[in-house]
């Protein structure tokens, strides 16, 4: 093998051929797509077991995504979810801080369904 004429091809011949082919887009497209089918089935099989269980219809989401683009993707989400699986989603959303200064006393308590 001849020796690398530069970094960036010594750093590309590291890399195994087996994920040559992938590139980070390529990745994220497919891990947001496992996480979109995984999210469907996870959020469809909770519920509030108080009204029902597994046959309930509603489902409690925690969000601590308060700044407003990213709180549009999580609304965005919920309404594709809604959409396809006829699962009403409340969503609880607090701001960051606040949630990761009492996550101890929120999953001790009645924590949401899902949360972030």
């Amino acid at each position: 093998m001849s020796r690398p004429r530069s970094q960036a091809e010594y750093l590309a011949r590291l890399v195994p051929p087996s994920v040559a082919g992938i590139n980070r887009r390529s990745l994220l497209a497919g891990a947001a797509g496992t996480g979109a089918l995984l999210g469907t089935g996870l959020l469809a099989g909770c519920g509030d077991s108080d009204s029902g269980g597994s046959d309930s219809k509603e489902v409690s989401l925690g969000s601590n995504q308060s700044d407003p683009k990213p709180k549009d993707v999580v609304a965005k989400v919920v309404d594709g979810f809604k959409t396809s699986s006829g699962v009403q989603v409340a969503v609880n959303t607090v701001d960051h801080n606040t949630f990761q200064e009492n996550i101890n006393n929120y999953l001790q308590g009645k924590p949401d369904d899902v949360f972030t």
